[in-house]
């Protein structure tokens, strides 16, 4: 019986003597849960100020002569941590 709880354990004790016919009362009564204190409405967060919209990431625009692959893509937004990547696939910053 491993793995039961104590109130299990005399539960399922009581189903096995009254499955045999026997009126042997359990050792201990099952445990009953502690008492729950009334419930209180959920305490509300402190206010917060409006959300304001996240910062859009600075994005540059960048071209290619010829598409990578065929109806490929000739230009895109990119971030500019990423600009010396795209440069290294043949792309080109944008004359604004």
């Amino acid at each position: 019986m491993a793995g039961l709880t104590k109130a299990q354990r005399a539960e399922r004790k009581l189903l096995t003597a009254n499955a045999n016919g026997s009126s042997a009362a359990p050792e201990q009564p099952p445990e009953q849960p502690p008492e729950q204190p009334p419930e209180q409405p959920p305490e509300q967060p402190p206010e917060q100020p409006p959300e304001q919209p996240p910062e859009q990431p600075e994005l540059l625009a960048m071209i290619r002569d010829e598409p990578a692959f065929p109806g490929g893509p000739v230009a895109a937004d990119v971030h500019a941590d990423e600009i010396e990547d795209w440069i290294s696939h043949g792309w080109q910053l944008a004359e604004e």
